[in-house]
C-alpha cells in the first residue's frame, strides 16, 4: 500500500493554516518591533527611521512611531513619513516621552494641529505618566484639547524597561500593571502596551480593552547565535517570526496564566 505525501503547496498550505489559527487564538494583535523584514508577520512596528528599510507589503497592518529612544524625532517628520507611504501606513503615534504627562500632552495637541487631512493613517494616541492617575489626567487633557471619544484606541507608555522608564514609581511589574488597571476602571478607552511582551501580564492580555502590544525582544535570544554570513538574515528572521508565534500560544487559551508550562494536551489542534 503507497502512501499519498502532500504536495509542496498542499504542505504549505497546512502550515499557513495553522498559523492563521494561532494569530486567530491569540486575545490581542502582537506586533513586531524589528530591523528584520525577511520573514512575513502580520502586525509590525516601524520608527521613521527604520521604515526605508521595510518592505510594508511584509505585513498586514503596520503601526509608524517616533521612536521612544530618539527624542529629536519630530511630529512635523512623523506626519511627512506618513504621507510619503500612505496606503502602507495603518496606524501613526505622535511623539511622546517617557513619563512625561506635560510634554507629552503638548506634543499630542501639537500633532494633531499639524496633521492635515491627507494622512490616511489612524492616529493612536500616546499616554505618559508617572501613575494611574496621571495616566488618566494625560488622556482626559489631550481628550479634551483633541475632542477625542470616549473609547479612543491609545497608547500606553513607560511601561518597557528599565532604560525607558523614567521614574522609580513605574519600575516593577505591579507597579505598571496597577497603572494600566486604574485607566481601565476609570475611562473606556482600548489600549495598546508599548513595548510591552512579558509574560508577568498574561492575564491583562485578556481584557477586552487592551487590544494589542508591541515589543522589539522576539528573537533577541538568537541575534548573536545566528550566521552573519549569506543568508544569515533570512535564518535570523525565521527564528524571530518563531519567537514571536511562541509568544501567541502562550498567552493564549489553553496556557496557563503568567507563562508557565503550556497545557500540550489541550494544544493538540495546532499540531495534530
Amino acid at each position: 500500500m503507497s502512501i499519498k505525501h502532500p504536495t509542496y503547496d498542499e504542505h504549505w498550505q497546512r502550515i499557513q493554516d495553522r498559523m492563521t489559527e494561532i494569530i486567530e487564538a491569540c486575545p490581542i494583535k502582537v506586533f513586531l518591533a524589528s530591523f528584520t523584514w525577511e520573514a512575513f508577520v502580520p502586525f509590525r512596528l516601524v520608527n521613521v527611521n527604520t521604515i526605508r528599510k521595510a518592505p510594508i507589503e511584509h505585513s498586514t497592518e503596520l503601526i509608524l512611531d517616533s521612536g521612544v529612544r530618539d527624542d529629536s524625532v519630530t511630529n512635523q517628520q512623523v506626519i511627512d513619513c506618513a504621507l510619503k507611504y500612505e496606503e502602507g501606513v495603518d496606524w501613526v503615534l505622535p511623539k511622546d516621552y517617557p513619563n512625561d504627562r506635560e510634554r507629552t500632552v503638548e506634543s499630542v495637541l501639537d500633532f494633531f494641529k499639524r496633521a492635515p487631512a491627507s494622512v490616511k493613517a489612524k492616529v493612536i494616541v500616546p499616554l505618559q505618566g508617572v501613575d494611574g492617575p496621571d495616566y488618566l489626567r494625560c488622556w482626559r487633557e489631550i481628550q479634551q484639547g483633541a475632542g477625542l471619544s470616549d473609547d479612543t484606541y491609545v497608547a500606553f507608555g513607560g511601561i518597557a524597561g528599565s532604560d525607558i522608564t523614567r521614574v522609580a514609581s513605574m519600575r516593577t511589574t505591579q507597579q505598571k500593571k496597577k497603572a494600566v488597571q486604574h485607566l481601565l476602571d476609570n475611562s473606556e478607552v482600548r489600549i495598546h502596551l508599548l513595548g510591552q511582551t512579558n509574560f508577568g501580564w498574561t492575564e491583562m492580555y485578556q481584557h477586552e480593552r487592551i487590544v494589542s502590544c508591541d515589543s522589539a525582544k522576539f528573537g533577541h535570544s538568537v541575534h548573536y547565535t545566528v550566521p552573519r554570513g549569506e543568508g544569515g538574515q533570512q535564518l535570523h528572521a525565521w527564528h524571530e517570526m518563531s519567537d514571536w508565534f511562541e509568544f501567541c500560544m502562550k498567552i493564549s487559551p489553553g496556557h496557563l496564566p503568567q507563562g508557565k508550562k503550556p497545557k500540550q494536551h489541550e494544544f493538540g489542534e495546532f499540531f495534530g
